[in-house]
């Protein structure tokens, strides 16, 4: 197991496609609300590149708490986002590996 590092988790953060639907959910199923949402439209922040590239990073984003967790939803309003790339070729792989991991484990 390796060492705990002596931090504490104050934040997750979810990107969804539907800003509502979500809070909705995590609201009526979860007991987490209200949330307050905010909108970064485009050409909020300069200086974006994608892939080395000028782009845009607009979105819509809902934040709440859970407890002593803060709950942050992202809704990119921009089809080409580092959250969709993050997905894709990070926590896409990472999931994988946990459910293998987790396929294995009651295997044995």
């Amino acid at each position: 197991m390796p060492p705990t590092l002596n931090r504490t988790i104050f934040q997750n953060a979810w990107v969804v496609d539907d800003l509502e639907a979500a809070c909705k959910i995590w609201t009526e199923k979860l007991g987490v609300g209200p949330f307050f949402i905010k909108e970064y439209e485009y050409q909020t922040f300069n200086r974006v590149t994608y892939y080395g590239a000028p782009s845009d990073l607009s979105m819509r984003i809902g934040i709440s708490q859970a407890g002593p967790l803060q709950i942050e939803l992202i809704q990119p309003l921009y089809e080409q986002n580092a959250y969709e790339i993050l997905f894709q070729k990070v926590w896409a792989k990472l999931f994988i590996t946990w459910v293998l991991g987790r396929i294995t484990l009651r295997q044995n």
